[in-house]
């Protein structure tokens, strides 16, 4: 058993952040812990066609290690290409462990240590737990039955079978959300026929992605102080956005008009043209960027079918109207299981409380870092720290900062442990459900992966990013308990 001041799950942009911070600081005894058989997270994950990002290149990096990015929006390889060149920079690949899950976390009152398991029966004794795990990483699949009975090949848009010869195969696509609008035009020109099963439209709207000029990257490089200026108007440009999503929805009422214009413009079948229209204000759900998603559904082998699933056969979908579609593949782009954080960890805090069983009434934390009955514990992109109008890049540097006070604090003033005090946790989530209420997520007339089954959002973030970094600006220790030695 190995005892390591820090355990970090995850390697993806929010692990790797707290690493290079905690080199920074000296401290150096500490394991990052990942699943995969690579670092890099997301962006090494994600591999499907036509994979890309819906936040700017500049914007979507760490504002401490600046890149010279290709495209105005980064695509999967160059993002993966990113977080490595960070891992190397910083020298973070002795820090890492590659195919290990953590399958549990028990916290000792008692030594005020983590015991940390994992799926290879290996254990680390650790002061401070730190999870970069995300969101986003654990698939959701819909339940439809007769799923198992499929003979065909089918897989989630997550963990795409690049094995498959899609060529003149007849190919179901489940789901016409973020990875759905990427894939189905670079797949559309392969298949013989391409079914899209959707259950509602989506708001999307043109990307303004190209490639920079040579000129531009040549001043990125050579003239720091234009590239910073560039990300600085990129992030208030996109913070001044959330004018319309909390204060103000009805902005972006007037703005879908224009949207649902372009669509009857490039959509000529009324059919399809009233399939691809909401019927819920803009930004209910997350706003998707494309430009080639409407001229490949217009294509003739690409129908979308809004019927709903009835069932799945050993060949076939059937959906509600009775209707029988035969393919030969299904992909599930069906998301990820959002509210349910840290769900597939067997987390044990103080009083042997299980974070699953905390969180099955409520989701919730205190600044989506710290939990109450779970000292020395910090979560990245916690509860409520998701952003539905600019970059998580800006979150997870304001929580590393945060998290990295609250280490340099404990270890300085040799406290054993710091737990969140029940009522400031409270005061803070009530505060964040009340600035909800007006917001486009929760009254936009939709239902979306933001939101768990009682309606309840605990996934974003309801307001200015600068507000949030305001309020982790500084660990504040008069929220905690604290235990000394």
């Amino acid at each position: 058993m190995e005892t390591k001041d820090v355990v970090i799950v995850g390697s993806g942009y929010s692990g790797v952040c707290i690493a290079i911070k905690l080199k920074e600081a000296g401290i150096n005894n500490f394991i990052i812990l990942e699943k995969e058989d690579e670092l890099g997270g997301t962006w090494y994950i994600n591999t499907y066609p036509g994979a890309a990002c819906d936040v700017q290149s500049h914007l979507y990096s760490f504002s401490f290690e600046p890149y010279d990015w290709s495209r105005t929006f980064p695509q999967q390889k160059e993002l993966d290409d990113y977080i490595k060149y960070c891992i190397s920079k910083y020298k973070l690949e002795p820090h890492a462990k590659v195919n290990t899950t953590v399958t549990s976390a028990v916290f000792n009152e008692q030594e005020g240590l983590w015991l940390v398991t994992t799926n290879n029966n290996e254990q680390y004794k650790t002061k401070f737990l730190v999870t970069g795990a995300g969101a986003l990483n654990d698939p959701a699949y819909p339940e439809i039955k007769g799923m198992e009975t499929f003979e065909g090949a089918q897989f989630h848009s997550s963990i795409w079978n690049h094995k498959f010869n899609f060529k003149d195969k007849n190919i179901a696509v489940i789901g016409s959300g973020a990875s759905a609008i990427q894939f189905i035009p670079e797949l559309e020109p392969q298949v013989k026929n391409l079914f899209v099963f959707q259950r509602t439209p989506n708001w999307i709207m043109p990307k303004a992605d190209r490639p920079f000029k040579d000129w531009e990257r040549k001043l990125f490089l050579n003239y720091p102080i234009f590239r910073k200026i560039y990300r600085e108007g990129l992030y208030w440009g996109k913070e001044l956005r959330v004018v319309a999503f909390v204060q103000s929805p009805f902005l972006l009422k007037i703005i879908s008009r224009g949207v649902e214009k372009d669509v009857r413009k490039l959509v000529k079948d009324p059919e399809l043209q009233k399939a691809m229209i909401p019927n819920y204000t803009m930004g209910c759900k997350r706003i998707l960027l494309a430009n080639n998603y409407y001229p490949a559904i217009i294509k003739e082998n690409v129908k979308v079918i809004t019927d709903g699933i009835e069932r799945i056969s050993k060949n076939s979908i059937f959906t509600k109207t009775g209707k029988e579609v035969s393919v030969d593949a299904i992909i599930y782009a069906t998301g990820f299981k959002a509210t349910k954080i840290l769900s597939t960890i067997h987390i044990v805090g103080n009083e042997g409380k299980v974070l699953n069983d905390v969180w099955k009434e409520n989701v919730e934390s205190y600044l989506g870092t710290t939990v109450a009955g779970f000292p020395n514990l910090f979560i990245m992109v916690g509860p409520n720290t998701g952003v539905g109008h600019t970059s998580m890049i800006h979150i997870i540097e304001s929580q590393a900062k945060y998290v990295m006070d609250g280490i340099k604090y404990i270890l300085k003033n040799n406290i054993k442990s710091i737990d969140v005090k029940k009522e400031e946790q409270k005061e803070f989530n009530e505060y964040v459900q009340s600035k909800m209420k007006g917001t486009v997520w929760q009254s936009g007339g939709c239902v979306s992966w933001y939101q768990d089954d009682k309606g309840r959002n605990p996934t974003l973030w309801p307001g200015f990013t600068v507000k949030f970094r305001r309020l982790t600006r500084k660990f504040d220790a008069s929220k905690y308990k604290l235990v000394t030695k």
